[in-house]
């Protein structure tokens, strides 16, 4: 690894960052995600950021809280049709709630950066499907 002090602008370099609260820049920060669709195909899609915060101690990861604003109208996925499953009224029903939550619950390593993170819909945790396929699982990368 280059030495913090020679490393281009933006290099990722973990022992730069310091701990306290950052607001993510919503011009550079997205919730990504992707899904195994009923074991035939993988679907993906983003939002953008509205607003954010983390909270960091790079001694502790462990600590680390991470809460995302998005815009759920501003969902783009790979498929034109899912896309608008998804913005409809049985899933995030965009007309009547314009924003989600991503909130972490963990956060692990995971190459440059990773959270694991409990979606909120409706102003509630996601629980659909929790008991029969598992977790729903999103990653999310810097912030």
């Amino acid at each position: 690894m280059q030495d913090s002090q020679n490393a281009l602008p933006g290099a990722p370099d973990p022992r730069r960052v310091l701990p306290g609260q950052y607001n993510a820049d919503p011009n550079h920060t997205q919730v990504t995600w992707k899904l195994n669709h009923m074991g035939f195909s993988t679907l993906s899609g983003q939002f953008g950021a509205k607003s954010g915060t983390i909270t960091v101690d790079p001694t502790d990861l462990a600590s680390t809280e991470l809460e995302i604003v998005i815009d759920t109208a501003g969902l783009t996925a790979t498929s034109q049709m899912f896309q608008g499953h998804l913005r409809g009224k049985g899933f995030f029903d965009v007309g009547k709630f314009p924003e989600g939550r991503f909130v972490s619950r963990s956060v692990r390593q995971t190459g440059p950066t990773g959270a694991e993170a409990d979606h909120r819909r409706h102003g509630a945790p996601d629980e659909a499907g929790q008991r029969d396929r598992g977790p729903r699982r999103r990653t999310g990368r810097q912030l």
